[in-house]
């Protein structure tokens, strides 16, 4: 999907004569390539059969780059330091500064309490998805009250029913948004259609019914496009283009296999019965019967011979079986990943997970760049103006940063083994050891727990020591002034 350019003039000029075409034309190179991929990731393949090489492909995809939950963070008040699990997973380890500023750490607790209201993990997961299989993908924001404060809101629009068209400028600023809807009334028995525009500085809605009538924008709405601009956060793919766009030929391909196997059940259902010289009619009464009868089935009747067989045309399935397999190798190899439905590839061990991911990395690394500017520069920005709105807190998007980790299936058991050999060599600490296994998340509070227990349970067996010694002289014992465990 190529993006769609529209001046400010341009979207001026859109009313209910025109919004048709506009929005048709717009989707005229486009609707087709989205609709297709979709019916493949849909599960329809060509002709009806079932493909599902590409759901298990975008899913993949989705789960492997935001299948983890995002973490935000306040770029001034943290210090990030950026490592790598046992898996080869990126990991960041998250440091409070001594001196961070009080109001941005306020703006991010309500900024991630507004992330948990909105089920976060789940839309972003919807708008990964849409992303992938589309080329990009459309969120809407709104608000609602909740305790007399604005509680910005967000969810995903289907990308297959929605346009964003931009101007000419480097920033690509969005000038216009059309959804369009159709729906059939079961109160007037109608079927409608509907066209809802949004640009800078009109909302409008127009509904076509054998007439068109204009239906305006509601106060609140109104308010919510001065507050915030056009109300749509865009998560565009690079060049637009689905995950699985560029193997679509060998996806095709594979289909036309699936449906020469089908044909060839086909063939068999109905395969016609070669009569030759049975049952010959001995009056041309019993002949017309006979060949009324025949008529209704799949069947020849030849010469004098008394013969009977079926005529099947002969497939070779190995061979066929043989291409499928092919094609569906190229397939996830030029995707970057491995078929999860082989036995043979079940994961031996958590390196073995890393280097059958590792082809998607180059690829996902732009999609997850290109979602991390929509979390940040599209709905932070526009969520922010609706937290500031009738308020003094004038808070600043720009100093949020969001930071992925990769969904990688991984062994604790493997980690856990890796743990006890690298801590047996010596030669690294503790805490560097926890930053390396991905079942821990915050080392140095880990370190710092184990160092607490430690010291604990060594007064404990201490206390215990005493106790024993008293009982055996009656004496109290002399106190160490050095009972216990230094920190080293």
């Amino acid at each position: 999907m190529t993006e769609m350019i529209l001046t400010r003039e341009e979207a001026r000029r859109i009313n209910g004569d025109n919004i048709r075409t506009v929005f048709g034309c717009a989707l005229e190179d486009s609707i087709l390539k989205r609709c297709d991929m979709y019916k493949e990731y849909d599960c329809a393949g060509m002709n009806g059969i079932y493909s599902p090489i590409p759901k298990y492909a975008v899913d993949i995809a989705a789960g492997y780059f935001i299948g983890s939950p995002c973490k935000y963070y306040v770029q001034t008040n943290t210090v990030v330091k950026k490592t790598s699990d046992v898996a080869g997973r990126p990991k960041m380890q998250f440091e409070d500064l001594p001196d961070k500023n009080p109001r941005d750490d306020a703006y991010l607790n309500r900024y991630r309490a507004i992330m948990r209201r909105n089920h976060e993990d789940k839309e972003n997961m919807r708008l990964a998805t849409s992303a992938l299989i589309c080329g990009t993908a459309y969120e809407r924001i709104y608000a609602s009250k909740r305790d007399g404060l604005i509680a910005p809101k967000f969810k995903p629009v289907d990308a297959r029913k929605s346009m964003l068209f931009h101007d000419q400028t480097i920033d690509r600023n969005p000038t216009a948004f059309i959804i369009r809807e159709e729906y059939f009334s079961l109160v007037d028995n109608r079927k409608y259609e509907t066209y809802e525009l949004i640009t800078e500085d009109r909302w409008v809605k127009y509904i076509f019914d054998g007439n068109v009538r204009e239906e305006p924008a509601t106060a609140s709405e109104m308010a919510l496009l001065k507050t915030c601009g056009i109300p749509i956060v865009e998560y565009p793919m690079p060049n637009r283009e689905g995950y699985f766009e560029k193997v679509l030929p060998l996806v095709h391909a594979r289909n036309a296999i699936l449906n020469n196997v089908s044909n060839t059940f086909k063939y068999n259902d109905e395969a016609i019965l070669l009569m030759i010289g049975y049952m010959q009619p001995e009056t041309d009464e019993d002949e017309e019967e006979l060949h009324e009868r025949l008529s209704k089935f799949k069947t020849l009747y030849l010469g004098e011979d008394n013969k009977v067989e079926w005529l099947i045309k002969n497939v070779d399935i190995q061979s066929i079986q043989g291409y499928f397999d092919i094609l569906t190798g190229d397939i996830y190899a030029s995707l970057g990943q491995t078929n999860p439905t082989e036995i043979a590839e079940v994961y031996q061990n958590i390196q073995a997970v890393r280097y059958q991911n590792y082809g998607m990395d180059n690829t996902i690394i732009a999609y997850e760049r290109n979602f991390e500017k929509g979390l940040l520069e599209g709905r932070a920005q526009k969520i922010t103006a609706l937290m500031n709105e009738g308020t003094a807190n004038n808070y600043n998007w720009e100093v949020l940063d969001v930071a992925f980790a990769r969904n990688i299936p991984s062994s604790m058991t493997d980690e856990a083994q890796f743990m006890t050999q690298v801590k047996g060599s010596g030669l690294l600490s503790d805490k560097d050891i926890l930053d390396m296994v991905s079942f821990v998340e915050d080392s140095e509070a880990a370190h710092q727990r184990k160092l607490e227990q430690d010291k604990q349970e060594a007064n404990e067996i201490a206390e215990a020591m005493n106790v024993r010694v008293r009982g055996r002289t009656g004496e109290e014992p002399e106190k160490n002034n050095n009972e216990g465990v230094s920190e080293n």
